[in-house]
């Protein structure tokens, strides 16, 4: 009985879920998606429809975290750093 309450607690509390899925991950996997809880769980929330009976412990053990990642362009994931070695062209056309 312990255990049913634990996993319905745990349900009810997404976040912890969420922090708790992103321990094992590497840290720029973490920062990018700490922000993103939201993001994430409206993800899961629009597919309740096709799959009524998944928990969103079950929704984020599906996720590779590290895959999903690399979806995103550097910019996007505040990766800046060929900027620094390749500077922005500059306009010849400064009178």
């Amino acid at each position: 009985m312990p255990i049913n309450f634990l996993s319905g607690f745990a349900e009810t509390q997404p976040r912890g879920l969420f922090s708790r899925a992103l321990l094992g991950q590497r840290k720029e996997v973490r920062d990018f998606f700490e922000p993103r809880f939201n993001e994430l769980y409206n993800e899961y929330l629009a597919g309740l429809a096709a799959q009524p009976q998944q928990s969103f412990g079950g929704f984020l053990g599906g996720i590779n975290f590290s895959n999903r990642l690399g979806t995103f362009s550097p910019q996007q994931r505040g990766d800046y750093s060929a900027r620094t070695l390749t500077p922005r062209t500059r306009s010849f056309l400064n009178f």
